[in-house]
């Protein structure tokens, strides 16, 4: 079960992840942040609300992301997962483009056992 990060900013909602196909963790349900430690991140840039809860959520977790990219635009970075240049964090598990439904998939990320 996903717990809201109570404290965190008052962030309420899920939090999920978004892979790309064949990653080591794409056939997981439920993903650590923990997890995460090593990866490399492409999130929306500094400022946004989104960004402030994920960096808090990481260095919660013990860990600073490895931020390869920062951008604007949600889909600009699902495409970039979908090339399989890193991960990316979203609120809303939502319908992916036709083009990227075979090349990444939404995961469920547990922060409470991070």
């Amino acid at each position: 079960m996903i717990r809201p990060w109570s404290g965190c900013l008052d962030w309420r909602e899920a939090l999920f992840v978004l892979v790309p196909e064949g990653h080591r963790l794409a056939t997981r349900h439920t993903i650590s942040l923990k997890e995460l430690a090593e990866e490399r991140f492409i999130f929306l840039k500094s400022g946004y609300g989104l960004r402030r809860v994920t960096d808090k959520l990481c260095s919660r977790a013990g860990f600073k992301p490895r931020v390869t990219f920062e951008g604007e635009e949600v889909a600009t970075l699902w495409g970039l997962v979908g090339a399989g240049l890193g991960l990316a964090s979203d609120p809303v598990r939502a319908s992916l483009p036709p083009g990227l439904r075979s090349r990444c998939e939404f995961r469920s990320l547990d922060v409470a056992a991070s």
